[in-house]
């Protein structure tokens, strides 16, 4: 079925996406659940960008997903990266050179497995046969590309009230001490968001990032990309792709927040138990703030037990409040039932 699939996408929708694709996996990892999410507390109104990038220009060619990436990666590494190479390195992550365009999620995968090049080593020539054959990647290039990879990478999830647009720019402003940058797509053309502006005609406060046709148009790409920046109203964000964004965060440690999110953990033969919760582990004080974070300390199916490599890599933070478990205002009313609201006082 994957196979037909594959086929199906690269015979009958190239034409329909024209250079990248949206695609998503049940599998990828929350935002959420492993950096600690946003709240409409982290939206602010003035602009601010992660990053400086140094344009570049695709030309006629269906590498935007390969120029998109590596605009992300530049911002961390602070040097020019190789599009063409990460384009390779993601035909090499589906094990086949694409007929047209490729997926923004085989982007990512590629960015954690292989990494990408600096630009010197693999050099965009606009020979697609050439750019995007991962076989002819040199030894040099794969070895330098793997100095450059992402630790992980997230997929931030639509809530019901937050909009894209608020979502996507909250996250951006509360994660940029880590330079974020976020990789999507619209109307089949990879875009790369680093921060919000005002619209330089309009004046709205918008999403901006770099577009891949350089500083001019070219003609193929004019709607909001002004000299060489592309700018996202709240109302565009509505068709964006699936957002990602590459972390250096191991993925050992992301498969666990993703994994016991929301749940006690301990180490066997020890009392202390923690609730996994936005990317931390907090000290459940007692079982009363245990049931305001819906996680129940008795019985052996509701508290998983770690290794200490595995306890020890999840970073500590603060010892869980009654107030802030979702639990919290239902358990509060069972307690006035009970006549046990003294239980709160040592919570």
């Amino acid at each position: 079925m994957r196979n037909l699939i594959r086929w199906f996408n690269r015979h009958f929708l190239k034409n329909v996406n024209k250079g990248v694709w949206d695609e998503r996996d049940y599998r990828n990892f929350s935002a959420r659940k492993v950096l600690g999410g946003v709240t409409r507390a982290d939206i602010v109104e003035h602009a601010f960008q992660n990053c400086y990038p140094t344009l570049k220009d695709q030309k006629s060619s269906d590498f935007c997903a390969g120029f998109s990436s590596a605009y992300a990666k530049e911002a961390t590494e602070g040097r020019e990266l190789s599009p063409a190479a990460m384009f390779a390195l993601g035909c090499a992550i589906l094990g086949y050179v694409t007929d047209w365009g490729i997926s923004i999620l085989a982007m990512m995968k590629a960015r954690v497995k292989y990494g990408i090049p600096e630009e010197r080593f693999w050099p965009f020539t606009g020979n697609r046969e050439h750019d995007a054959n991962y076989k002819l990647l040199p030894q040099e290039a794969i070895l330098n590309a793997s100095t450059h990879k992402d630790g992980s990478f997230v997929e931030i999830y639509s809530v019901s009230d937050m909009s894209r647009f608020d979502q996507i720019r909250a996250y951006l402003w509360k994660y940029r001490d880590i330079k974020a940058v976020i990789n999507t797509g619209i109307d089949g053309h990879a875009v790369t968001l680093i921060g919000q502006k005002q619209h330089p005609v309009t004046g709205e406060m918008c999403l901006f990032g770099p577009d891949s046709y350089g500083a001019w148009n070219h003609n193929y790409r004019v709607g909001q990309c002004i000299e060489g920046y592309r700018y996202f109203m709240d109302s565009d964000c509505n068709g964006l792709f699936t957002p990602y964004m590459g972390i250096d965060l191991p993925r050992t440690l992301a498969e666990l927040l993703n994994l016991y999110d929301g749940k006690a953990v301990k180490l066997e033969n020890f009392s202390e138990c923690y609730v996994v919760s936005g990317g931390k582990r907090h000290l459940l004080k007692n079982e009363t703030v245990a049931w305001a974070f819906g996680a129940l300390l008795f019985g052996e199916d509701n508290v998983f037990v770690l290794t200490p490599e595995e306890m020890n890599s999840i970073p500590l933070g603060d010892e869980a409040k009654f107030d802030d478990g979702k639990n919290a205002p239902v358990v509060r009313r069972l307690l006035e039932k009970t006549n046990r609201l003294d239980l709160l006082d040592e919570a």
